[in-house]
């Protein structure tokens, strides 16, 4: 009957809460703690990593972290140094769980950043995330303390840490002594005390012949001789009022006596003894009550169970319908991340292309090439003339050397006829 009970109210939670990233057999990396409690556990479990040692290294430039620093925004100057952090972060605890991640470069895209971090958590093993990819671009909030209190357990976990239960040690406390009320000293016993004392010493410096009476004949004697007392009889009573209290004896009890826990033992017995019938008449009573109501629940569950049974089963199968819808999202959101990186890399492309297109449409329009080859051509056509010019020169010149030698020649040959 108590395993039927609670497989109900198992199944009334799991209907109310949904079908949840457990049973699809996936982590959730969401919590429901703010973002500063989740930060405290999140520096707690890093330094069980020893990320101070083995993260915080010289050539990383960075510090340990604070217990609040991705819960609040940092300045404008330090949102970067943020994001930088939380990205470098993560790729360490994901090379440390076995998957090897490239910390970003200065120059990633914080888009693709975060859409390839949420991407990588999937890969793992964590159920798709409920926000979208630029809630991790801010660098701090709810989201970013979740996902590395999620990946500091994943890392514990394959690491094979658990954490133990505390030790307590035993506390030692003093044991009160008991007080005595029987030594309480009241205030006539004390003016008793003092009255005696007071005797025994006039007894004992009174003058030999004067002790025979006694102390009474001393105290004549006294009073003879002009002696009184000087003090007021109510104010003596006041003080001995005053006093009292602090004369009273308290006897310390030794712990280790044997007698005096047998006799606690003894009086507990005795006083369980004498209450026990009582308590076992209203016990069997109450027995009796709860043993009803139990079979009057066990008997409305039946009735519950067969009315609803019809409703179970809807509710078995939307349940798995929605789960199938579930996994189809998941595959459509992954296709429309990949779509997506692709259109960034179509748009880039497409505005390299408009830019090659302007600069020659630029380049077409402009007519300084076209004055520039026109000049050129006129120059070349003026050293052209000045060549042929320069060419008629010489044939002229040519033509009356060869005129000159020709006439030496023939006028040789005349002279030698």
């Amino acid at each position: 009957m108590q395993s039927r009970r609670s497989r109900t109210s198992s199944d009334l939670e799991s209907n109310q809460a949904g079908p949840g990233p457990q049973s699809l057999g996936l982590r959730s990396y969401e919590t429901q703690f703010p973002a500063d409690l989740c930060m405290d556990q999140v520096v707690d479990k890093l330094k069980l990593l020893n990320y101070e040692r083995d993260f915080c290294t010289p050539k990383r430039h960075l510090k340990p972290l604070s217990r609040t620093y991705f819960c609040l925004p940092a300045p404008m100057s330090g949102q970067n140094e943020q994001f930088h952090y939380f990205t470098s972060l993560v790729s360490w605890l994901l090379t440390l769980s076995g998957r090897p991640f490239q910390p970003p470069q200065q120059y990633d895209d914080p888009n693709l950043t975060c859409t390839n971090i949420l991407s990588e958590l999937r890969e793992a093993g964590f159920a798709p995330a409920s926000f979208p990819p630029t809630k991790l671009r801010q660098g701090h909030g709810d989201a970013v303390c979740s996902i590395l209190n999620a990946l500091c357990d994943l890392t514990l976990e394959l690491t094979n840490f658990s954490f133990q239960a505390p030790v307590y040690l035993a506390e030692t406390y003093v044991e009160e002594a008991e007080v005595d009320d029987g030594a309480e000293v009241t205030v006539n016993e004390i003016e008793d005390q003092i009255a005696a004392q007071s005797s025994d010493e006039e007894e004992l410096y009174a003058p030999l012949g004067t002790s025979s009476g006694g102390p009474e004949a001393a105290y004549r004697a006294a009073e003879g001789d002009g002696a009184e007392a000087q003090v007021d009889p109510a104010d003596w009573r006041l003080e001995v009022e005053r006093v009292a209290p602090r004369l009273k004896i308290t006897v310390a009890s030794n712990a280790r006596d044997w007698r005096s826990h047998l006799d606690d033992a003894h009086k507990y017995s005795g006083e369980i003894n004498s209450v026990w019938p009582d308590t076992q008449a209203a016990l069997g009573a109450v027995q009796a009550e709860v043993s009803a109501a139990l079979d009057k629940l066990a008997t409305r569950e039946r009735f519950l169970n067969s009315q609803c049974e019809h409703l179970t089963a809807e509710h078995r199968e939307a349940k798995e319908h929605l789960a199938r819808l579930q996994m189809q999202f998941n595959l459509k959101q992954d296709a429309a991340a990949e779509l997506d990186n692709e259109l960034t890399n179509v748009v880039k492309e497409l505005e390299d292309k408009k830019n090659e297109l302007d600069e020659r449409g630029s380049n077409i329009s402009d007519s300084s090439p076209v004055v520039r080859i026109k000049a050129a051509i006129k120059s070349i056509k003026t050293e052209l003339m000045q060549m042929s010019v320069r060419i008629g020169v010489l044939q002229h010149q040519l033509l009356q050397v060869m005129l000159a030698k020709s006439q030496e020649r023939y006028t040789a040959d005349v002279d030698s006829d």
